[in-house]
């Protein structure tokens, strides 16, 4: 991923401003030590970073999608037309 200068200093101040949420709403105790931190950070990230940033990718994706033009199916779909099947000669009375 190639970002900008401008973009990367977006980044970085939004996830400060992020970070700063994060930290008010993680216990003090849990941030005494590299390993709480740590488990802090990927809590933060399962619960609330990963949930909105896929949620934010899926819809994306779906608006692309929705602005895509519709196209034909493949040739190897299978056809919704009605195909012809023969009666078999016990099925019908043979006519006399």
């Amino acid at each position: 991923m190639d970002l900008t200068p401008q973009q990367q200093l977006a980044v970085k101040e939004h996830l400060d401003a992020v970070a700063a949420i994060l930290y008010q709403n993680t216990p003090p105790e849990q941030l005494t030590t590299l390993e709480g931190i740590e488990l802090a950070v990927r809590q933060h990230i399962n619960q609330a970073v990963g949930p909105q940033l896929a949620l934010f990718l899926s819809r994306q994706l779906q608006a692309r999608l929705l602005a895509m033009p519709a196209t034909s199916p493949p040739a190897s779909a299978p056809s919704k037309s009605p195909k012809n099947k023969r009666k078999s000669s016990s099925s019908s009375p043979a006519p006399d």
